[in-house]
């Protein structure tokens, strides 16, 4: 009897894990509506259009550009007809293919820096500290300027300040900032 239960129980265990599969196989092939990202203003190339069926002869292609600077990913879909591995080159250097499927194409790059827009960081003004809105190594707008003088600080840290330490918002750049008195 127990052998038939011990039977009974891997088979139950078995039809579990195939249910899951084929659950998650489902889920993961229909088309989910990713969270809205900004997407940078379009460059030279096809028109941008929603996510829908391609037309025959049409690929739908999802564009996912990651900057390690800031950590932002953008996302921007377009469709393009008559696509061959020679134009798609041709169109967009330094892509990576992603993932193909039948009328699809996703397509990534990592980007150095930080993405066009603005962003909370940490810097340097007037040998002290401070919190900036926009885009280290361009103009950006003061927020505060603390009390700590670059005097007490590390050359790696003064070296960091320097470049710009990107940081989520004011919460994080106080919590950074008293890391550095520690």
């Amino acid at each position: 009897m127990s052998r038939r239960r011990g039977r009974l129980f891997l088979a139950s265990i078995l039809a579990l894990f195939l249910l899951g599969t084929a659950l998650g196989m489902y889920t993961g092939w229909r088309e989910r509506p990713s969270s809205p990202a900004p997407v940078p203003p379009a460059t030279e190339g096809p028109e941008r259009v929603e996510p829908e069926k391609a037309d025959v002869g049409e690929v739908i292609l999802r564009f996912t550009t990651l900057y390690e600077g800031c950590g932002h990913e953008f996302r921007e879909v377009r469709r393009e007809r008559g696509l061959d591995l020679t134009r798609l080159n041709e169109l967009f250097p330094g892509w990576t293919v992603k993932e193909l499927g039948p009328g699809r194409l996703e397509l990534s790059k990592v980007v150095q820096g930080v993405c066009p827009g603005e962003h909370t960081f940490l810097g340097l003004d007037g040998g002290y500290v401070a919190i900036f809105k926009g885009t280290p190594g361009e103009q950006p707008s003061l927020q505060e300027r603390t009390r700590l003088h670059v005097s007490v600080l590390t050359p790696a840290e003064v070296d960091r300040l320097r470049e710009g330490v990107i940081v989520s918002g004011p919460e994080e750049a106080w919590r950074y900032i008293e890391g550095l008195t520690q």
